[in-house]
């Protein structure tokens, strides 16, 4: 199985930290399975998941809420 995130460590990423849009440096990803998705005949065929971004001192926030630049962040709002 081959799972691509959205962003890497040492990419820069919009997010809303400590109440204000921030530009952040990932300086690392967690990947967390949740559960198993199987097809009708009970294969399995992939498996639930959820990426955070660690972006330094101790903050980790969802890839969902990161965004390549400030305007796509301030639409997502």
């Amino acid at each position: 199985m081959t799972i691509e995130t959205k962003y890497s460590p040492g990419d820069k990423v919009w997010v809303i930290f400590e109440n204000r849009a921030q530009c952040m440096r990932i300086e690392g990803v967690m990947l967390n399975t949740l559960g198993e998705i199987f097809d009708e005949s009970g294969k399995l065929v992939s498996y639930r998941v959820r990426i955070k971004c660690y972006l330094g001192g101790g903050n980790w926030v969802h890839d969902d809420n990161c965004f390549s630049t400030k305007e796509e962040l301030i639409k997502s709002l």
